[in-house]
């Protein structure tokens, strides 16, 4: 388990990742201030695969520790080029509205090209 103090460090850090890792958060707080929302990483199978029970599919740490899961690593690494991509200056707030369209709509922000 990793864990990270700010969305932007995990991005600045993503390539380090194992790429079957799963990101989590405390959902509630990412939705109230994502910029300032602690980041778990979730990494190999000892912690991803001890699930809490028949009924649901989160792993024992998750639940443990209050959190549910963001996105897998290798779709925040998809969204990042995805947002590099329409601002290579992209700033936290960028990506945060990324992560969020990607998570609602299930597809990458990009600009209206008219």
């Amino acid at each position: 388990m990793k864990k990270y103090e700010k969305i932007l460090d995990l991005i600045k850090e993503n390539s380090k990742i194992q790429w079957d890792s799963a990101i989590f958060c405390n959902l509630k707080s990412w939705e109230n201030e994502p910029e300032n929302c602690e980041i778990i990483i979730l990494e190999g199978d000892d912690e991803l695969e001890d699930l809490g029970d028949i009924y649901n599919h989160i792993p024992k740490l998750a639940l443990s520790l209050n959190v549910r899961q963001l996105l897998d690593i290798e779709t925040l690494r998809s969204v990042i080029a995805a947002q590099n991509k329409v601002n290579p200056k992209s700033g936290v707030y960028d990506y945060v509205h990324a992560i969020n369209h990607y998570r609602e709509y299930d597809s990458f922000f990009e600009l209206d090209p008219n």
